[in-house]
């Protein structure tokens, strides 16, 4: 009986290191992974104070997007947004899940970002259903997720702050 050649083995080898690795780092990354270690960034040119303020706007022109009143655990009214994280929740009616975002500053002056952390069912109290951002969703699963939010939120918000600075750009 003759037994594998050599170079077949080796790349046998390789590729059973290769699998083990990535289940490995699957499962690091599962249950060892810092907070927010996810979360999914989108950048605005204007500072944090400014990004909040236009997000409030925003929220109040698309009541839809706020979370039912009866979710207090949801509101942002306790957060202080001179932190360097402010959480902020948007609310998906039709779906029935909160979005758990926060606005950050970013390194360079006058800019911030929007980030995307958690997908929240908040009928489940012990949070055992809540997805994060680029960790506990699949692929696909991910990458629609990250389309909704930008069709439903991070575009539309652009382009409101987009109209309100090109206005004050023409005034100048």
């Amino acid at each position: 009986m003759k037994s594998f050649p050599e170079k077949y083995k080796i790349m046998i080898s390789i590729g059973v290191f290769i699998v083990l690795v990535y289940f490995i780092f699957h499962f690091l990354v599962q249950f060892m992974h810092p907070s927010y270690s996810g979360i999914e960034y989108y950048k605005f040119n204007i500072n944090k104070l400014e990004l909040v303020a236009e997000i409030e706007k925003f929220k109040e022109i698309h009541p839809e997007l706020n979370p039912p009143k009866d979710m207090p655990i949801f509101g942002n009214s306790e957060y202080d947004p001179h932190n360097y994280m402010f959480p902020m929740f948007f609310y998906y009616r039709d779906k029935q899940r909160v979005l758990y975002t926060v606005v950050v500053e970013a390194p360079k002056k006058n800019q911030s970002a929007l980030g995307f952390y958690r997908i929240i069912d908040p009928n489940d109290r012990s949070r055992k259903n809540d997805e994060e951002i680029n960790i506990s969703l699949g692929y696909f699963k991910n990458k629609k997720q990250l389309k909704l939010f930008e069709e439903r939120i991070i575009n539309p918000l652009h382009k409101q702050i987009r109209e309100k600075y090109k206005h004050l750009k023409n005034k100048k």
